[in-house]
C-alpha cells in the first residue's frame, strides 16, 4: 500500500472542513465534511453487530447500491444509535441540507 501525504485533501478535487457544532461538548471540532464537486465512488467498513445506528444503515444503503456521492458528513460525540425512524430522518435532513448548501444532488 502506498501512503499518500497531505491528508484527506491530498486527492485532486477534494476539500474538507471542520467546525465546532457543539454536538456534545463546547470548544472542540466535532463535525467535519469531505467534499468533491465530482460525484465519487464510496466504500465503507461496517460493524457486524446486530444493532446498527441510523447513520450506519444510511451509509450502507449508499455503498451497497454504489450510489455516487459528493460529500461525507462526520460527527464526533454522538452515535445516533437506537433512534430507528427518527434517526433515519435526521440522516435524510442532514444529507438534504448539505446537498442544498453545496449545490449538488
Amino acid at each position: 500500500m502506498k501512503e499518500i501525504t497531505g491528508g484527506v485533501c491530498a486527492p485532486k478535487g477534494f476539500m474538507a472542513a471542520g467546525v465546532e457544532a457543539n454536538i456534545k461538548y463546547k470548544n472542540r471540532l466535532d463535525m467535519a465534511m469531505i467534499f468533491s464537486k465530482v460525484p465519487a465512488v464510496s466504500a465503507g467498513g461496517y460493524t457486524t453487530n446486530l444493532v446498527k445506528a441510523a447513520p450506519v444503515l444510511w451509509d450502507r444503503e449508499i455503498t451497497d447500491n454504489e450510489i455516487p456521492v459528493n460529500a461525507v458528513i462526520i460527527n464526533s460525540g454522538i452515535a445516533n444509535a437506537c433512534t430507528k425512524d427518527e434517526g433515519m430522518e435526521y440522516c435524510k435532513k442532514s444529507a438534504e441540507a448539505a446537498a442544498k448548501e453545496l449545490g449538488v444532488d
